[in-house]
């Protein structure tokens, strides 16, 4: 009798383990990558990120050399999946159209065959610090939950943002941004235009009654602007949006919008504001006057010993060696 129950155990331990082994093997995810620059450190990231079951979905800034990221990605290896999505018409930082290309790249996503269980937002300045198979099973262990940071109006600092970001017009990149040491003056890189926007901005904020005013009934949250979303996750998203456009409409003046729109979608359902993690994907250095910094080879402590799974932002222009170092030290290539 004994021995007959061992051997059902058995039998039953060996067919979970088969049942694991396959929804490892089927498992699909996404990054959902948005560049601009540097197309030869673009493709590196590719490499160093791609996995079995990742998929890269890649949104090229109009403004960008597109063919030379198509020349760089075509240096790939075959097997490793890379989507087009359309250029990124306006690209500017902290615009709407951020949020544009990231809506449709999830509505890319979803309709891909399996979708994905997981997308991830990430930058063409982003690499990673732990190895590739280690950052698929920690995104296959969160089941449905997602990485996201929110910040809401419970928040200390939550009246501060609104203030900065919500209640007035935004046309382009204000002249100072506020910090956790203080203000600090941010340089406009799109001088010719940004005067013109910028008194659009301060002629709107006189006609128009202040502060703006959004949907009554929806409380804004902030967050990182790189997250992972679950798919059904990503699905909820994409059906409030169809069903409640008013809050896009509001948010294309919002400062920043990209740290806030899909923040502010997830928040509003308490079943997908309980599945984020809170839990930031990226290393960031911000105690730079221009922040986040580029990372380099001082940062490389840091590196070593934060528990995020990536990093950002990296530039081969101006230190190619912490990518080498990060290769050998942290990713053992």
């Amino acid at each position: 009798m004994h021995s007959q129950q061992s051997d059902g155990m058995d039998g039953s331990a060996d067919l979970d383990r088969k049942r694991l082994q396959t929804r490892d093997r089927d498992y699909v995810f996404a990054y959902l990558l948005k560049a601009h620059k540097n197309p030869d450190q673009v493709r590196r990231m590719v490499e160093r990120f791609h996995v079995e079951g990742a998929h890269f979905l890649l949104t090229i800034d109009k403004h960008a050399d597109v063919r030379a990221f198509r020349t760089e990605m075509g240096r790939l290896p075959s097997h490793i999946p890379i989507h087009w999505i359309r250029p990124l018409q306006d690209g500017r930082w902290c615009g709407p159209g951020l949020v544009q290309s990231s809506l449709q790249a999830l509505e890319y996503a979803l309709n891909m065959t399996p979708p994905p269980a997981q997308i991830l937002q990430i930058s063409g300045q982003c690499y990673p610090i732990k190895p590739p198979d280690r950052i698929r099973s920690y995104l296959l262990d969160l089941g449905d939950r997602f990485l996201m940071r929110l910040r809401s109006p419970s928040d200390p600092r939550w009246r501060e943002l609104a203030r900065v970001r919500l209640e007035k017009y935004h046309y382009c990149l204000p002249r100072w941004l506020p910090v956790d040491q203080g203000w600090r003056e941010y340089p406009l890189d799109r001088p010719p235009t940004a005067f013109k926007e910028r008194l659009l901005d301060k002629v709107l904020s006189h006609i128009f009654p202040l502060p703006r005013k959004g949907p009554s009934e929806i409380q804004t949250h902030f967050g990182h602007a790189f997250w992972s979303l679950s798919r059904d996750a990503a699905s909820y998203v994409l059906e409030f949006h169809q069903r409640r456009p008013d809050l896009f409409d509001f948010h294309k003046r919002t400062f920043v919008v990209d740290e806030v729109f899909i923040q502010t979608v997830i928040a509003t359902s308490a079943y997908w504001r309980e599945r984020a993690t809170q839990t930031a994907m990226h290393y960031c250095d911000w105690s730079k006057p221009r922040p986040p910094a580029v990372l380099t080879m001082n940062h490389r402590e840091a590196l070593r010993e934060t528990p995020c799974l990536t990093a950002r932002k990296f530039d081969v222009t101006v230190d190619n060696r912490i990518l080498d170092w990060i290769d050998h030290h942290l990713l053992g290539r």
